[in-house]
């Protein structure tokens, strides 16, 4: 590690607590921690006027962009500033921007608080510690995942705001918006109470809590979980696989247990055992499982961007691609876009590699429609693509599967 990831991880081991709530509290990982903030409130109202205009122009937005504020202070996520602090004027105060944007495949707002904002040279990611890089390897999750006939999946809901910032550090993350989402007042300020998703060292402060929980409470909940935790996590998605029902139950049991001890919920539970699922809550299921049995109906579910059958127990290709225009950029971005982490369709992706490869070579602009000789096998490349959703790999390599 760095001097700096070093700095961060003796920060995080001298200051995070537990609160009385069960949540852990970690400091903002300043790189200076007498750093001085310029007052950037101008631009925090310019760019909440423009989001104004945003919203009334779509009214969908403005509805699911209210909701979203509002359950995010409901749940203690944010709060207002109080009165006799909002004219704070020492240098520890920030305001961070935020916008809307729907994810591609669930159409669900998330509002994401830009960080990286600049004003007068200064934001607060340039300010923060990233903190090191302490997720796990995803193609040994994966690959761990396929060892035993059992497999489960779980994600860990709003991992990012089940951590708490330190109160000293709060001032750092205010924001504007207005009081129960009335646009015809005047803006109020808030601040966030949790880390947020958009700052820079969130990730590593949640790994960071995630791990303190496994480590703290190995004895009380076993060293299966524990190791779950430590081992099989990508970020806030959890996949393991297990050799037998009543393990396989207990396991979930424990981990469940053990992620709540340090304000961690876990939700979107999947797997293809039944009985692992009867065992779950029908609360913290995935959707999809809420009222369905396996058995007797096939479902497929997502494990780190792989489409799972858990009637079949096997992997499938997302071949879910947005058509893009016949150019270098448009045919680059298709290529791209095919998720194959552990290299299964590996030779037909190098085929559209070489196609990129050669308009490299040739020289053409990103945006400049392709020669004539290179349309015919870049059609055939995307009607294989079709073909390829159709191969069907076996999830589990155990020999009693």
């Amino acid at each position: 590690m760095s001097q700096e990831d070093m700095r961060f991880e003796t920060l995080m081991k001298e200051q995070m607590v537990q609160g009385e709530d069960g949540h852990f509290v970690a400091p903002l990982p300043l790189k200076d921690p007498d750093s001085q903030f310029p007052n950037n409130r101008i631009m925090a109202e310019q760019r909440l006027a423009s989001l104004r205009r945003r919203l009334l122009s779509q009214p969908r937005l403005k509805e699911e962009y209210q909701a979203y504020m509002q359950d995010m202070l409901d749940k203690g996520y944010a709060e207002a500033v109080p009165d006799d602090e909002r004219c704070r004027d020492d240098g520890k105060v920030w305001y961070v921007t935020h916008h809307g944007v729907y994810s591609q495949t669930k159409q669900k707002l998330r509002v994401v608080f830009d960080c990286s904002g600049e004003f007068q040279g200064c934001s607060l990611n340039n300010q923060l510690m990233q903190g090191p890089d302490v997720s796990n390897n995803l193609c040994g999750i994966l690959t761990r995942f396929r060892k035993e006939r059992i497999g489960i999946t779980c994600d860990v809901k709003g991992m990012f705001n089940q951590v708490r910032v330190a109160p000293e550090d709060r001032d750092l993350i205010r924001f504007l918006w207005w009081e129960n989402g009335d646009m015809r007042r005047e803006p109020s300020e808030y601040r966030m109470t949790t880390h947020l998703f958009g700052a820079s060292s969130s990730p590593a402060c949640a790994m960071s809590a995630l791990n303190k929980t496994a480590d703290q409470y190995e004895e009380v909940f076993g060293s299966d979980a524990a190791d779950f935790i430590r081992r099989d996590f990508y970020v806030d998605d959890g996949l393991t696989s297990t050799t037998e029902e009543k393990s396989s139950v207990q396991l979930v049991k424990d981990t469940i247990s053990m992620c709540s001890s340090g304000g961690f919920e876990l939700h979107k539970f999947t797997s293809n055992c039944p009985e692992v699922v009867a065992s779950v809550p029908e609360s913290r299921r995935a959707k999809s499982l809420e009222h369905v049995d396996i058995s007797e109906r096939t479902v497929i579910e997502h494990a780190l961007g792989m489409k799972w059958n858990l009637q079949e127990d096997s992997f499938h290709i997302n071949t879910d691609i947005s058509v893009k225009p016949t150019t270098r950029r448009g045919i680059l971005s298709m290529v791209s876009s095919l998720y194959d982490p552990l290299g299964w369709v590996a030779p037909f992706t190098l085929l559209g590699k070489n196609i990129v490869k050669q308009l490299c070579c040739d020289g053409r602009d990103w945006d400049e429609p392709v020669p004539d000789h290179v349309e015919p096998p870049w059609e055939e490349w995307k009607t294989d693509l079709k073909q390829i959703a159709d191969i069907s790999i076996p999830r589990s390599l155990s020999a009693d599967h």
